[in-house]
C-alpha cells in the first residue's frame, strides 16, 4: 500500500536514489525479519540483524535498528 501511494502522488518523478528510512524498535525489527525469513520458506532461525533493506518496484525501504 505504501508503495502504490508513492507512486500515485510522486510517479512522475525519478525516485530511483531516493532510499525511505523507517528506524523501529527491535522487536518490530525481530518481526519483520521473521516474516521475511519466513515468508520465502526457509527452515531453521533467521539471522539478528540491524537492518533490513527491501528493493521493491524500484523503491529502497530501510528498516533500521533505532539507538
Amino acid at each position: 500500500k505504501f508503495i502504490n501511494m508513492l507512486n500515485e502522488f510522486w510517479g512522475e518523478y525519478d525516485l530511483s536514489n531516493m532510499e525511505i528510512i523507517f528506524n523501529v524498535d527491535k522487536e518490530t525489527l525481530n518481526e519483520i525479519n521473521s516474516k521475511l525469513y519466513y515468508g520465502t520458506e526457509h527452515n531453521g532461525e533467521p539471522e539478528e540483524t540491524d537492518e533490513i533493506i527491501i528493493n521493491l518496484n524500484g523503491y529502497k525501504i530501510i528498516y533500521r535498528l533505532r539507538e
